[in-house]
């Protein structure tokens, strides 16, 4: 796969909008963050749907959280390399529009020490009855009944998802007793 990166100058201006401390990796989502798409997919955003960390119930959220897709996708953005699916924020920085880049959600979410996720958000449902022109199935049940034809999303949280996020993964990381 070809390495997406900032030019040096590009880069420095960038992180000329960063704490200091904050510019070891590129961005901090798979440092800091969790977010569990409608179809179980878990991935370090809601913008990068295509580098999956794991799929639940197929993994459990720490396989998820500390396997290899993620240590793969830290790594290219300790080295300034966008290419793991990161490729919107890096349009967004090229064009200048830093101010307004996904990745700066996760800058103030990095806590020292901590290894699980500081910030984990869900999708757990499409249903919508609009059919915004710019929309999709994915987020409106109406569009992926009646433009896209297909069948509905079938939710894979159950009590179980529930269970695991409780004991094993929101206990271990302190964010609840």
């Amino acid at each position: 796969m070809e390495l997406i990166k900032l030019t040096r100058e590009e880069r420095k201006e960038y992180d000329s909008s960063r704490p200091f401390f904050h510019r070891k990796y590129a961005c901090y989502a798979p440092v800091t963050g969790m977010y569990i798409g409608i179809g179980g997919n878990v991935t370090s955003c809601c913008v990068n749907r295509t580098h999956v960390l794991g799929k639940y119930p197929d993994q459990t959220l720490e396989e998820s959280w500390f396997g290899q897709k993620r240590k793969e996708l830290k790594t290219c953005l300790k080295k300034g390399d966008f290419s793991k699916g990161c490729e919107v924020c890096y349009h967004a920085i090229r064009s200048g529009n830093v101010s307004n880049n996904s990745a700066l959600v996760y800058e103030d979410l990095r806590v020292s020490g901590k290894k699980y996720p500081a910030k984990i958000d869900f999708e757990l449902s499409n249903k919508c009855n609009l059919e915004c022109i710019i929309c999709r199935g994915e987020r409106s049940s109406s569009i992926r009944k009646n433009r896209e034809k297909l069948p509905p999303i079938v939710s894979p949280f159950d009590s179980t998802f529930l269970e695991q996020l409780k004991l094993e993964f929101l206990q271990k990381s302190g964010q609840i007793s």
